[in-house]
């Protein structure tokens, strides 16, 4: 779902810039400090299309999950750790799963979905990323959901819902 950790639209070479270009533009009027309500309700807002979905609830539930001693602990040691080791690595799993997929050696069902208005996740990423995996998984699918940016699953929970259980159903018997 939105997976911009394997489309193959990063280069490796130059991802950190592409990321922190891409997410600094949608970031750079975030609120500050960025795990408070406010600041996690604007970001929310920022990767969606419509807002749909973005609840009170739901906000509550990322704040205190933001708030954590876990939460804290990860994010402290990613942003210490980003450049010098996260990167490099995911860059190096990327590559090796895409030589995978290359191969032929994906045989699992696979459903890709995308929000076409993702700025975080640019939708031609995704499509490039099933245009790799289609002509070895007989079974792949890719939904595009319109008007629609990061979260899918909460802008559009019931299709979003529907397009994963038939999924399921179609390929559970296979």
């Amino acid at each position: 779902v939105d997976s911009n950790t394997i489309a193959p639209g990063e280069n490796p070479s130059n991802a950190k810039e592409r990321l922190q270009m891409r997410r600094g533009r949608l970031m750079a009027d975030a609120p500050k400090p960025l795990l408070t309500r406010k600041s996690l309700k604007w970001v929310s807002a920022a990767f969606s299309y419509s807002g749909g979905g973005i609840t009170d609830k739901w906000i509550n539930i990322r704040h205190e999950v933001a708030l954590r001693p876990q939460t804290i602990q990860s994010i402290k040691k990613m942003s210490e750790l980003f450049s010098t080791t996260f990167l490099p690595h995911l860059a190096r799993q990327k590559e090796e799963s895409h030589q995978w997929i290359r191969e032929g050696k994906l045989h699992t069902p696979t459903l890709l979905i995308w929000g076409y208005n993702d700025p975080s996740a640019i939708v031609d990423d995704g499509v490039e990323l099933f245009r790799m995996i289609a002509p070895h998984v007989s079974r792949a699918q890719m939904h595009i959901f319109n008007q629609t940016g990061h979260y899918s699953y909460r802008e559009h929970p019931e299709k979003f819902s529907r397009v994963v259980a038939d999924f399921i159903q179609t390929n559970h018997s296979l």
